[in-house]
């Protein structure tokens, strides 16, 4: 993450941290066993992989916690147009080789460099705050740092 910030300050464009939560993920492991989970977290990192762009990035961080940096972005409707893509493909069944296809979804934290932090802690930070307050109001939606 460092990196990408030391390349975002050539006034190239924004550049967005996303923190992704999978909501429902512990329910998955509890009814279909941790092998569906398994395949289940690996499949969310195709399609996150299928929403950005070669240049940006998505990494699992932990758990059911995923960060997605989109780089050099032209301006912050596209920035929301890719959050709310993910928190939609996150809605959609996963078939995770069960009898019933496991249903999660995902909530969202987005923070902004430099707007919201200038180091990899203060912009995970406050994307992961974001994404509580996402968390408390209901789950599955997006929302910008402050």
């Amino acid at each position: 993450l460092q990196s990408e910030i030391d390349g975002a300050n050539d006034n190239s464009g924004l550049m967005a941290v996303m923190y992704v939560d999978l909501d429902g993920f512990k329910s998955v492991n509890d009814t279909l066993g941790h092998d569906a989970g398994d395949l289940l977290l690996k499949i969310v990192a195709q399609r996150l992989k299928g929403c950005i762009r070669k240049s940006d990035l998505a990494a699992r961080i932990g758990g059911d916690e995923f960060v997605v940096v989109l780089r050099k972005v032209k301006n912050l409707s596209i920035v929301e147009t890719r959050a709310r893509e993910i928190v939609q493909m996150m809605a959609e069944p996963f078939d995770v080789g069960s009898e019933q296809p496991a249903d999660i979804g995902a909530s969202v934290g987005v923070a902004l460099f430099p707007d919201n932090g200038a180091t990899p802690d203060a912009l995970l930070k406050a994307a992961d705050s974001a994404m509580y307050g996402v968390k408390q109001a209901g789950k599955g939606a997006i929302a910008f740092a402050s």
